[in-house]
């Protein structure tokens, strides 16, 4: 397993995040398979799921431990090698994307299996449910990311749109919502950086992503996880405070541990 150490870090990583900034990672795994290009945060402080974009995988969702990545289970996703974006929603199921027929899941998160759905009609390239807390509680519509430069807000309960924005960086996989901050957090991979943009489309926050290739987004408890589709495929959990005033997190003050 792969242990990643803040500068200053005393022991345990809840201390360490104290003095943590924008960015910082405060812990990283190794995806059980290639390609950790969706994920999603259950509402507890344990687990998440992760979608591995690899055939090996059998085009699974597995649901792990949240800072080991220690296996508790894992299905086989409906939308199998077209699964673009995971979320979660209290209490207990699943959205999927779809980015070949462009239709969204509603899912058991327990087994996989599909409830509902309905059509995008756009790109599905990454998902975020607009939740008022952790782990999908109090939703107020789901972000589903189009491919780069627009998101939409569409209602679960029928698809209908709500509302939309563009931004500049684009943000071409997975999405997060930030509740605390209000802000939709995704990766752009051709500049390996992080952003952090407001339902109005402007950029608030960024840091430099821990890895090459930034897809996998997710948020829980002031933390974000960013799965990386670039070897040596790793899951990292990087601070993000209830406040985006703070300069990102400069990388040279990560130092990484590995056994």
């Amino acid at each position: 397993m792969k242990k990643v150490l803040l500068s200053g870090f005393i022991g345990v990583v809840t201390a360490g995040a104290a003095f943590a900034g924008l960015g910082d990672v405060v812990a990283s795994f190794a995806s059980p398979y290639r390609a950790p290009i969706a994920l999603a945060h259950a509402n507890n402080a344990t687990q998440m799921w992760l979608f591995c974009n690899q055939n090996t995988s059998g085009w699974r969702i597995f649901l792990v431990h949240h800072t080991s990545g220690s296996v508790y289970s894992s299905f086989v996703s409906y939308c199998g090698e077209y699964t673009r974006g995971l979320t979660y929603e209290d209490p207990g199921y699943l959205w999927v994307g779809n980015f070949n027929n462009r239709r969204v899941y509603r899912c058991r998160a327990a087994s996989g299996s599909v409830l509902y759905s309905w059509a995008a009609n756009h790109g599905t390239s990454g998902l975020a449910l607009k939740a008022r807390g952790d782990g999908g509680v109090n939703q107020d519509g789901i972000l589903v990311n189009a491919v780069a430069t627009t998101t939409w807000r569409h209602r679960t309960s029928n698809g209908s749109i709500i509302s939309s924005f563009t931004y500049s960086p684009a943000l071409y996989g997975d999405l997060a919502w930030d509740w605390r901050n209000n802000l939709v957090w995704g990766g752009d991979a051709n500049v390996n950086y992080v952003y952090g943009c407001t339902t109005g489309g402007a950029v608030a926050a960024s840091f430099r992503s821990p890895a090459v290739n930034p897809q996998g987004m997710c948020y829980y408890g002031q933390y974000l996880w960013v799965g990386t589709n670039s070897s040596p495929y790793y899951v990292y959990q990087v601070h993000c405070p209830n406040t985006v005033g703070v300069a990102p997190a400069s990388l040279g003050r990560v130092k990484a541990l590995f056994k």
